[in-house]
């Protein structure tokens, strides 16, 4: 059988027992600049089994931002328009907004909002170092008195802030700070850590740490406030590599000993992978 397309779509009727027999044989040729944008067929198995197949779980009544909180981390693509957008979903959250009572609908309404951070690695053909990512908590928060939600927003902006400079970066990005840093300062200012914050640390897989010892001056500003507890703090941050066998070099020394140290780790790093 020949069939030509006149519109978009084209539906072919077959019973369930010949569908073997159609994909082994189905030839689909484009002609007069026509393009064939997908193929299809409907599955028999139950629809609660379809669904099993994929990464996340449909609930009774589950909003869209229960199930994109599911996909946290997931590579994802978005369609706008004739744009195709790449990324990682950072979170999946409920907005709600109230309405005054001039308004038509006096009930909240309720949006939908995904934080959606596009990545694109890294390339690595030239020598250059972009950045550096900045301590992000220092553009939201101006004292040490934060909340819960302040400590999310902090953690979500840092993710987010590290994912769009790798877009910069082809080969090296210096960041100031990570999520296992923004983990302890929770638990030292508010007594818990957000389970995102462990969710957001996995987004980001650093290749090389530099944990600062203790040897030089303490210079104190307005968040920078544990000048007495720099040894504790230092082992606070050695215990939470080590727990999570990630490899660090300590550096100390003064100032431009500390300098030469990062370079030559940074040479011999470079070596290693070039």
């Amino acid at each position: 059988m020949l069939f030509q397309l006149l519109s978009s779509v084209a539906h072919l009727d077959f019973k369930a027992a010949e569908m073997n027999d159609v994909l082994k044989s189905l030839t689909i040729e484009e002609k007069g600049g026509g393009k064939v944008a997908g193929l299809r067929y409907d599955s028999s198995e139950p629809l609660a089994q379809r669904l099993a197949e994929f990464p996340f779980q449909l609930g009774t009544a589950q909003p869209l931002s229960g199930v994109l909180d599911q996909l946290k981390g997931s590579r994802v693509e978005l369609q706008l328009g004739p744009q195709v957008v790449a990324g990682a979903v950072l979170r999946g959250h409920e907005q709600h907004e109230h309405v005054s009572q001039s308004e038509t609908y006096e009930e909240p309404r309720e949006f939908v909002t995904t934080e959606f951070s596009e990545v694109v690695e890294p390339r690595r053909e030239r020598i250059a170092a972009a950045g550096p990512v900045p301590e992000v908590a220092r553009e939201i928060i101006t004292s040490n008195e934060f909340t819960v939600d302040d400590i999310i927003h902090i953690g979500e902006e840092q993710t987010a802030r590290v994912l769009e400079k790798t877009k910069s970066a082809n080969k090296t990005l210096f960041c100031d700070t990570d999520l296992i840093t923004t983990q302890i300062y929770s638990q030292l200012y508010l007594h818990e850590v957000p389970a995102i914050l462990r969710e957001l640390e996995h987004l980001v897989v650093y290749d090389m740490y530099f944990l600062f010892d203790t040897d030089v001056p303490w210079v104190p500003d307005g968040l920078r406030d544990l000048g007495a507890k720099r040894i504790e703090m230092l082992e606070m941050f050695r215990k939470e590599l080590e727990k999570r066998s990630i490899p660090y070099v300590t550096v100390r020394g003064n100032w431009p000993e500390r300098e030469g140290l990062i370079r030559r780790e940074l040479d011999r790093r470079y070596s290693e992978f070039f």
